[in-house]
């Protein structure tokens, strides 16, 4: 069984990690072959983002230093610790549906990268500033 990491960068993202952990298809991915492990990388929340977590039982790390960039990083270091063989990264908002994953798995076959598009290719002007379109 091949080792997937769910990595999801916070920060003060209660309601929306509650909701997107409680979408993470763990029978679907286990019946791909994964066994899965949801780090959670936490930009020093205040509010109950922490608690949310750990309610979930997954792993919560405290980043060092602040901002997205950072928890990416930190993220990928984490998982490569841990020995994983696929990392999948997620917005604790709920921008994406979890349950999206399994088709970015599917293809990934002998590729090192596979990028998704919640867009679906289509923006309408000026929606998106360049610094958030990444």
């Amino acid at each position: 069984m091949e080792h997937l990491v769910v990595m999801l960068p916070v920060l003060n993202e209660a309601l929306g990690l509650a909701w997107v952990l409680e979408r993470i298809p763990y029978a679907k991915l286990e019946a791909m072959g994964y066994r899965t492990t949801v780090l959670v990388m936490d930009g020093h929340s205040t509010d109950a983002t922490p608690e949310v977590a750990q309610a979930h039982g997954v792993l919560f790390i405290d980043q060092h230093d602040s901002g997205k960039g950072s928890a990416i990083r930190h993220g990928f270091r984490e998982a490569l610790d841990l020995d994983a063989d696929a990392v999948v990264m997620l917005d604790a908002d709920g921008t994406y549906a979890p349950d999206e994953m399994t088709q970015l798995l599917m293809r990934l076959g002998n590729h090192d990268v596979v990028i998704g598009d919640r867009l679906n290719g289509t923006i309408a002007h000026n929606a998106m500033t360049r610094m958030n379109f990444l």
